[in-house]
């Protein structure tokens, strides 16, 4: 067993400092970083690329601090292209990871790690086109900050992916899309997503998105619990310019029992399309649409001419968090979504008739 570990200063604040370094892999090692102010584990500067960490436990401080200088992973400047986290372990800091490019970046990959702790996000993306986040566990994010996100990705364009994720936040947002724009030919894809979020608070949603465009949602499944009134699984605020577009909806569970909304879309020319859903709440208001709420599946449906074969049902989820569907009123009622053939157990989805 190799433990690295530091108390980081404001000049050198971290454990690990890759700078203009190449191809480094690091593997089974436990990374730490000792301090209140400054702690950042492992640091990327400019021109860092194509390095794999692996295996490894990044453990930070346990300080409750919104500061990127608690952040585990810390990823700034240009260049720091093809760097790849998998299997490891995020423990503490107010980031596990932060990726704050200056310019496009590209080949950043996050997969099967686990997230725990963390006091504001998870994992937090900038200009880091097609990144790919598959199949992390995000738990015990921080209650005592309602800014909490588990992913939260910004200026993120092209064929990004999200996907096989289970997140499950106390409070706050799950996935946070800002200025995400992919192509008609290169479509971003939102899929096979456990999401809970629980509290009382208000600015809390499973899935938001905001001025992103060419996105698919699919199989994705969300549970609110928190009992705030607008609190909704689904959510596109008002936009004051470049609106949202081409955003596809299939074969999600959008469900509140918290009593907000199932669906809120304020901009409704976003929506491309929606279908195969199943949208439910216990909250007075189904969905709204341009600022308008509706009452029910049938509202919804006449306002927009969207998810007409959509259903709203409860879908008897195992528990909060795990999203596994036990009602048998919902087997065999999705339909195929191109490019996604397994479900978040890696099982193979029905070719003609998916749920």
């Amino acid at each position: 067993l190799v433990i690295l570990y530091f108390t980081p200063t404001s000049t050198d604040n971290y454990t690990v400092y890759l700078n203009d370094a190449d191809y480094i892999h690091f593997n089974q090692i436990t990374l730490k970083a000792i301090g209140t102010q400054y702690a950042n584990v492992v640091r990327f500067a400019a021109n860092s690329t194509d390095n794999l960490i692996s295996n490894c436990v990044i453990e930070g401080s346990t300080e409750l601090s919104t500061s990127s200088n608690l952040s585990l992973i810390y990823a700034s400047g240009s260049g720091i292209n093809n760097n790849v986290f998998e299997n490891n372990y995020f423990l503490n800091g107010s980031y596990g990871a932060y990726y704050y490019a200056s310019s496009t970046v590209t080949g950043i990959e996050l997969n099967n790690n686990t997230f725990e702790s963390q006091y504001l996000q998870g994992i937090y993306g900038r200009y880091t086109d097609g990144i790919k986040i598959t199949g992390n566990q995000f738990s015990n994010l921080s209650s005592a900050s309602t800014s909490s996100k588990g992913i939260y990705l910004y200026y993120c364009n092209q064929d990004i992916e999200n996907t096989k994720n289970q997140i499950d936040m106390s409070t706050g947002t799950g996935v946070y899309l800002y200025y995400c724009t992919a192509g008609s030919t290169n479509r971003g894809l939102i899929a096979n997503n456990f999401i809970h979020v629980g509290g009382s608070s208000s600015g809390n949603y499973g899935i938001y998105v905001s001025n992103s465009d060419y996105l698919n949602f699919y199989y994705n499944s969300v549970n609110i619990t928190n009992t705030y009134t607008y609190s909704s699984a689904f959510y596109l605020p008002n936009e004051s310019s470049s609106y949202s577009s081409y955003l596809q909806l299939q074969n999600n569970q959008f469900v509140n029992t918290g009593g907000g909304y199932a669906i809120y879309f304020y901009e409704g020319g976003a929506l491309n399309a929606s279908d195969y859903n199943n949208l439910y709440t216990t909250g007075t208001y189904f969905s709204s649409y341009y600022g308008t709420g509706y009452n029910d599946l049938s509202a919804w449906q006449g306002a927009t001419s969207k998810d007409l074969n959509s259903v709203s049902l409860n879908p008897e989820f195992v528990s909060n968090t795990d999203l596994h569907v036990q009602s048998y009123l919902l087997d065999n009622l999705g339909y195929p979504a191109a490019g996604v053939n397994d479900d978040i157990d890696g099982e193979a989805r029905h070719m003609t008739l998916p749920d």
